[in-house]
């Protein structure tokens, strides 16, 4: 239903892997988090090591917020380390 397209698209997950590692952003009704994994030692993505290694976890974000900014064509936009699609009718 195209009334509910612009809340529904905020609210996906966004990943992205580089080497071993996979970093997922998963938007909540009270703000984000960040989910990390080590495909290699964990190919099933069952142990969150981002409490662990948050040296990883820095890189990983930047890795994906550059990304967005660089490659999503204005399409994804990021606020305060929100990710937001660029609506073209805002909900907000």
């Amino acid at each position: 239903m195209k009334k509910y397209q612009n809340i529904t698209n905020a609210a996906k997950h966004r990943a992205i892997i580089a080497g071993r590692y996979k970093l997922i952003y998963v938007p909540l009704s009270h703000g984000y988090e960040f989910e990390l994994y080590d495909q290699i030692a964990d190919p099933y993505n069952e142990h969150d090591i981002s409490g662990e290694r948050k040296d990883v976890l820095m890189k990983m974000q930047k890795l994906l917020y550059d990304f967005i900014q660089e490659k999503s064509f204005g399409n994804l936009l990021v606020r305060d380390g929100f990710i937001f699609p660029a609506f073209s009718d805002p909900i907000f």
